[in-house]
């Protein structure tokens, strides 16, 4: 949807009259179209054959298709080794400071190594406590590469999110450890309390979870968040 224009859609009507033109949001529809009156419902409706959302909740409000992300793993090659922390979070503060604040004082009290890295951080929010405050987004693969050394990954989804994760998906798909708040991974196979840890309120989170956890994680990822399978769903319904 970030990619959406008036222009592009008339264009491709022109040009590819026989062809299906759909819509995808891969976050939450007021957050990407920074608003969601009906007018600008009915416009989207009328421009497209379909419109797709990662989110339950979406899809019934807005009466769109509802879809899950996908997402492809990298090639190896492209990641470069890191330091291996027990604990990672690469996000923005999106409201969320204090609880990711809490969370990571929490794990390295603990005593768990952490690598927080936050942006969009207001600087009168910012503290000298060991999190990374940022003004740049991290690279991709550079954010993955830390990922993939660490040992458990942390996620906390911002308020009205719902539905699968890339921070989920990634965990399953480089085996590691998770805690999070998005209960959406345990409508999945791949859900297994000694892999992942959910949690309503950080004040739950048990750091000793990460302490005790198995040498090998293996969750037999088999390829089921593939965007070949968004295609597959696109050509089935449409």
């Amino acid at each position: 949807s970030s990619w959406y224009s008036d222009h592009l859609t008339k264009y491709f009507r022109k040009n590819t009259p026989q062809g299906k033109l759909i819509l995808r949001f891969s976050d939450m529809v007021v957050k990407e179209l920074r608003r969601s009156d009906e007018r600008a419902i009915n416009k989207l409706k009328g421009l497209f054959d379909g419109v797709i959302a990662y989110s339950q909740e979406d899809a019934e409000t807005f009466g769109f298709t509802y879809h899950s992300v996908g997402y492809s793993k990298l090639k190896e090659g492209l990641l470069t080794p890191k330091k291996q922390y027990d604990v990672v979070f690469v996000g923005a503060d999106k409201g969320r400071i204090d609880k990711i604040r809490n969370a990571y004082n929490k794990f390295r009290s603990a005593g768990l190594s952490c690598y927080f890295y936050v942006i969009l951080v207001k600087e009168e929010d910012r503290k000298d406590d060991g999190i990374i405050y940022a003004d740049k987004v991290m690279p991709f693969c550079e954010y993955l590469s830390y990922e993939n050394s660490a040992k458990c990954l942390f996620e906390l989804v911002q308020e009205g999110s719902t539905g699968r994760t890339y921070r989920m998906m990634e965990s399953i798909i480089y085996n590691k450890l998770l805690i999070t708040n998005c209960p959406e991974i345990k409508e999945t196979e791949y859900y297994k309390p000694e892999y992942v840890q959910l949690f309503e309120d950080v004040s739950e989170i048990d750091p000793s979870f990460v302490k005790k956890a198995p040498d090998n994680i293996n969750y037999c990822y088999k390829g089921d968040f593939s965007p070949i399978r968004d295609l597959e769903f696109i050509e089935a319904n449409w």
